[in-house]
């Protein structure tokens, strides 16, 4: 699903995508479905895990998903490796300390390595939240995702919230007019 709906974006969707765009436009707009499926498919996961009755049981669920990160990278899947990634970064996740500790060290080594990629990532997708992600911390502005994204062959699908992060930079700090062209 995620490679149907990236395959589709076309550069002129990337550049329509406006701060603050609403209605029927922004529905249909190819890069708006794809930040809302990052979202729906990134509550899923935390609904996933906090399902788990016992820390046990959560920390088998954080281990599921921390596989399949794994898988998803080995896919070059990166837009779906992020979203589980900023999903086991929101609060609701985070605070869940006994599971945590539960976790096989093998795992969390593979999740700390993971997460390495989604330093910038607050566990939402938002124009909004990239805005004052980008004023107040750029994390090196995506480093390890985009020396990653260069040295694979390509197909992959990228994190499209990365190249959403340049444009919205380009859009807030000159006004919209490329500098460089």
């Amino acid at each position: 699903m995620t490679f149907e709906q990236y395959s589709i974006i076309q550069p002129k969707d990337l550049l329509d995508t406006k701060l603050g765009q609403s209605g029927d436009e922004a529905k249909r707009n190819a890069v708006n479905i794809m930040i809302n499926t990052f979202n729906v498919f990134s509550d899923w996961v935390v609904t996933e895990i906090v399902q788990g009755e016992t820390p046990k049981d959560r920390a088998a669920r954080l281990s599921y998903w921390i596989g399949v990160s794994k898988e998803l990278k080995a896919l070059k899947n990166y837009d779906s490796m992020m979203a589980i990634n900023a999903a086991m970064n929101k609060s609701s996740i985070n605070r869940l300390a006994k599971s945590w500790e539960k976790v096989p060290p093998k795992d969390m080594r593979l999740f700390e390595e993971f997460s390495v990629f989604c330093l910038d990532c607050d566990g939402s997708f938002s124009l909004t939240n990239m805005i004052l992600q980008l004023l107040l911390h750029s994390n090196e502005n995506y480093k390890s995702l985009r020396g990653a994204l260069k040295s694979i062959a390509p197909p992959c699908i990228p994190f499209l919230g990365m190249y959403k992060t340049d444009l919205l930079f380009i859009e807030v700090f000159f006004g919209g007019v490329m500098p460089f062209c």
